[in-house]
């Protein structure tokens, strides 16, 4: 188990209140938000764990809705993001898009009709319109 220790660090007004913000759009901490980024980019590399479509199964297996499946991700460091129609993972906190989300098995159509529910922020839309190759002849 890892150790918190409390640090200081002088930042600039800009940013951190760039850094607040931030924290206020993902809905945590700004030391939260500040140790995930610390994280990504010094004890990755800078680069995305090769092993986050592996963390995506035990998400996808236990959420019972959209809200569920999206608070799983999140804590593996994983969000879903809807672009142009096209269901996303992206690493998070820093929305970094890792790959299209259904080569890791989250299919927006599949969920959609499992969830009965469209993507939350799709308003408006229909199960049928998201996914016509469910469509019920």
């Amino acid at each position: 188990m890892s150790k918190i220790l409390s640090v200081s660090v002088d930042l600039p007004d800009a940013l951190l209140l760039a850094l607040g913000r931030a924290a206020e759009r993902a809905q945590v901490l700004p030391s939260d938000y500040l140790c995930s980024l610390l994280a990504a980019g010094l004890l990755a590399g800078g680069q995305i764990p090769a092993a986050a479509p592996e963390a995506v199964r035990p998400a996808l297996l236990l959420a019972s809705n959209w809200p569920d499946l999206l608070r799983r991700l999140r804590a593996v460091g994983l969000v879903l993001r809807l672009r142009a129609d096209r269901l996303w993972l992206c690493h998070w906190p820093l929305d970094q898009a890792l790959m299209p989300a259904a080569e890791a098995g989250l299919d927006l159509g599949d969920l959609t009709l499992r969830f009965g529910a469209g993507f939350p922020g799709c308003a408006g839309r229909s199960v049928t319109a998201i996914s016509p190759r469910h469509r019920v002849a």
